[in-house]
C-alpha cells in the first residue's frame, strides 16, 4: 500500500484557482481536489472577495486544472451521486481521465447538506435512503 498526498483548493478566484494546483504539482503533491457544492455550506466563504462569485462546480474547475497541469492527479473531495446521473457521470470521468492522461480519480458519496438538495430540487431522503441511492449509482458506474 502506499499513501498518497492531496492538496484541497478552497473557493477562491479562477486565477488563484489554477496557480495553486500548479504550486502543488511543482512541490510534489499526488493529488489536487476541491469541493463538490452547489452552495457553500460552510457558512461565509473565505473572504469578502469569494462573496461575490460563491463556490465553484467542481466538475468544471477540476477539468480546468487537468488541462493546466501535466503530473498531478485531479479528483474531488466528494462528487454528490444524485447531483449528476450515473451514467452521465460515469462518462464525464471516463472523458476526465482520458484526456488528462489518466490523472483522473473518482470519488464519490451520497450527500448530506439538504439545504443545497431542495435549493436545486434534487431529490432529498433520509441517510438510508440516500446510502441506497448511492449504491445504486456505484453498481452502474462501475459496470459502465
Amino acid at each position: 500500500m502506499s499513501l498518497e498526498l492531496g492538496f484541497f483548493i478552497p473557493p477562491v478566484p479562477p486565477e488563484e484557482f489554477t496557480k495553486m494546483a500548479l504550486r502543488a504539482e511543482e512541490v510534489g503533491y499526488d493529488f489536487v481536489t476541491c469541493d463538490d457544492h452547489m452552495i457553500y455550506p460552510f457558512g461565509a466563504p473565505f473572504s469578502e472577495e469569494e462573496q461575490e462569485y460563491g463556490i465553484h462546480e467542481a466538475w468544471t474547475a477540476m477539468t480546468c486544472v487537468a488541462g493546466a497541469t501535466s503530473k498531478i492527479k485531479v479528483s474531488h473531495m466528494v462528487l454528490v451521486t444524485t447531483f449528476r446521473g450515473p451514467g452521465l457521470l460515469a462518462k464525464m470521468a471516463a472523458t476526465l481521465d482520458l484526456f488528462s492522461g489518466g490523472r483522473m480519480d473518482l470519488t464519490v458519496g451520497a450527500g448530506w447538506f439538504e439545504r443545497e438538495f431542495r435549493a436545486f430540487d434534487f431529490p432529498w431522503e433520509d441517510h438510508k435512503g440516500r446510502l441506497e441511492r448511492e449504491r445504486e449509482a456505484v453498481k452502474i458506474i462501475r459496470s459502465l
